[in-house]
């Protein structure tokens, strides 16, 4: 908030000095020949109009009582103390602020001492200067390091916080696990900005991608998830070559706003009528970390799951809500860590038809009509390319 200031004209009036006719000084009584004073309504000598107080002769004054008082003995006197409680009287300048009205110099910042000009802040009926008040009560933004004093910022799953005016910079958030990073401290991979952390475990060749896939598949095995031993061909690609495998796709329906991974399947018509599919395996984006790659992998998994047992074609909400299905078991075989808890809220808050509430959907029918049964529920959408009304 600010204080306002104020200040400017006196508006004590001013002694009128000139020639007149003889009169009778005022102070002495005596005849006023030539120059003479003429204030509060009588003629003085102008030697003879003086300070109550302290005796020197006035142009300007003020009155009180009848009697004439320079502006200084007047303040002194009789003036509007400063509300700091000093006792001072407040000149011309003066300050209003938290309800009082101050000497400029005697508004101070609470906890530095120094008068403050112009915005402050107030907590507890106390003022400081927006500096204080921003290393004593904020907290501090965690790309910039400066003070939020003006309560607009951001707070993630870390409990960290963030100005809101870097919401849009871009590089201010790891976009795999989601904490805010420092200026200057994050890694530029292809797909976007990381910590270093996530940075390190960047998976970018196909080895690591097939070693996720096998953690995956063995993982689902527990909740019935088999792909009948057939291989599957997973490997890394740069994001150009992720988009031109999309184009190619019958659906339109990808890996969520940001294209991530894909599962490739090619189907030849034959002359006979007969239809040869083929299961070309799954791209996930080069430099995610190991923790996004699989779970990436894991949703493209259900692709391939549902395609190796020869589901029928399937509504988009339903296929993409099996496969974040699978990444939502993917994440329950894992240790706990804040990243994983991250992941969990933002599948459960996703407001994405297709993708929230296609998952929302699955994870609602596994739970109260299958009592988590998901080989029931996969039969279930297999016959009826549905799931079940959970209300």
């Amino acid at each position: 908030m600010a204080s306002s200031r104020s200040g400017g004209a006196s508006n004590s009036p001013a002694a009128k000095a000139g020639r007149v006719a003889p009169q009778p000084c005022k102070a002495c009584g005596e005849m006023v020949h030539g120059e003479a004073m003429f204030a509060m309504g009588s003629y003085f000598h102008p030697h003879h109009f003086k300070c109550t107080a302290c005796a020197k002769p006035l142009r300007e004054y003020a009155e009180k009582n009848g009697k004439p008082y320079c502006k200084d003995d007047f303040l002194r006197l009789f003036g509007e103390r400063c509300g700091c409680g000093c006792g001072q009287p407040l000149g011309e300048q003066r300050v209003k602020a938290l309800g009082k009205t101050l000497i400029p110099s005697h508004f101070t910042c609470t906890h530095c001492k120094r008068p403050i000009k112009g915005q402050f802040l107030e907590k507890d009926g106390h003022a400081y200067c927006q500096a204080d008040y921003g290393k004593l009560f904020c907290e501090a933004c965690a790309v910039c390091k400066a003070p939020i004093v003006n309560g607009k910022f951001e707070r993630n799953q870390q409990g960290q916080v963030m100005c809101a005016a870097h919401r849009d910079e871009g590089t201010c958030v790891c976009l795999d696990c989601g904490i805010f990073l420092t200026y200057g401290k994050g890694v530029e991979m292809d797909v976007g900005t990381m910590c270093m952390p996530c940075a390190k475990s960047a998976v970018c060749d196909d080895a690591r991608a097939v070693k996720l896939l096998e953690e995956v598949r063995s993982a689902l095995q527990r909740f019935g998830i088999s792909t009948q031993d057939k291989r599957i061909i997973c490997k890394v690609a740069d994001s150009s070559k992720l988009h031109r495998a999309a184009a190619k796709r019958q659906h339109t329906h990808t890996h969520q706003a940001r294209l991530l991974g894909i599962t490739r399947t090619k189907m030849v018509k034959h002359s006979d009528g007969q239809v040869q599919r083929f299961l070309k395996g799954i791209l996930v984006q080069e430099g995610l970390s190991a923790e996004l790659a699989a779970n990436v992998i894991a949703h493209e998994y259900g692709h391939c799951y549902l395609f190796i047992h020869r589901f029928p074609a399937l509504p988009p909400h339903v296929e993409e809500g099996v496969c974040e299905l699978f990444a939502w078991l993917w994440m329950q075989t894992r240790p706990a860590s804040p990243s994983l808890d991250r992941r969990r809220q933002n599948m459960r808050e996703n407001q994405d038809a297709t993708y929230g509430g296609g998952f929302r959907a699955a994870l609602g029918a596994l739970d109260k009509h299958f009592n988590g049964r998901l080989e029931d529920l996969l039969s279930h959408v297999s016959k009826n390319r549905s799931f079940p009304r959970t209300s």
